[in-house]
C-alpha cells in the first residue's frame, strides 16, 4: 500500500523515491554515527538554518547540503513548504561542522513520467559542490537566518 502511494506521489508521501532514499541514507548515517563511540570524537557542530529562494519564491521541495571544506561529514536539511531548512549532521538539528562550506541544492525528479529535461530543477551549478556559488562559514555561535538565492 505504501509503495503505491510513493509511486503515485499521493498525500501519504508526496516526495519521490530519490528524495526518500536520500533521507533514508541520512537517517542511517546519523544513527550509525550516534552508535559509534562518544560524541566527543566528532567534529564540533553549531546550528545552521535558513531559507532558499528561487525565481522570487521559497523553494519548497528538495534538500540543502552543507559540504565542509575541512574534516567532518556533510550536513543536510529538508526544505519545508516555506523554503526554510535546518541542518543536521550527526544528530537531528545539531547543525553543521565548524568552518567553510560549499552548499548544494537537490530537487528530486518527479515520478509521474515527466521527461528529465522537462522536470523542475535548479540550475546545474547549484547541484555540485565544486561549482555551486553558494558558500557559508559556520562559527561556534552558529549561523541562523541564512538566505540563499538561487539564480538562473
Amino acid at each position: 500500500m505504501i509503495s503505491s502511494a510513493l509511486v503515485r506521489g499521493s498525500r501519504v508521501f508526496p516526495y519521490g523515491i530519490r528524495h526518500v532514499a536520500a533521507l533514508g541514507v541520512t537517517a542511517l548515517a546519523l544513527s550509525a554515527v550516534n552508535g559509534c563511540g562518544s560524541n566527543s570524537d566528532l567534529p564540533q557542530t553549531a546550528t545552521a538554518s535558513g531559507k532558499v529562494m528561487y525565481q522570487g519564491k521559497p523553494l519548497n521541495i528538495g534538500t540543502v547540503t552543507f559540504h565542509p571544506e575541512g574534516t567532518g561529514n556533510p550536513g543536510v536539511g529538508l526544505l519545508q513548504q516555506d523554503g526554510t531548512f535546518t541542518i543536521s549532521t550527526y544528530t537531528p538539528g545539531d547543525g553543521a561542522v565548524l568552518g567553510k562550506h560549499s552548499v548544494t541544492i537537490d530537487v528530486p525528479p518527479p515520478l509521474d513520467g515527466t521527461p528529465a529535461d522537462e522536470a523542475f530543477s535548479v540550475p546545474d551549478p547549484y547541484t555540485m559542490p565544486d561549482s555551486t556559488p553558494l558558500k557559508v562559514e559556520i562559527t561556534e555561535d552558529g549561523v541562523d537566518n541564512i538566505e540563499f538565492i538561487v539564480e538562473d
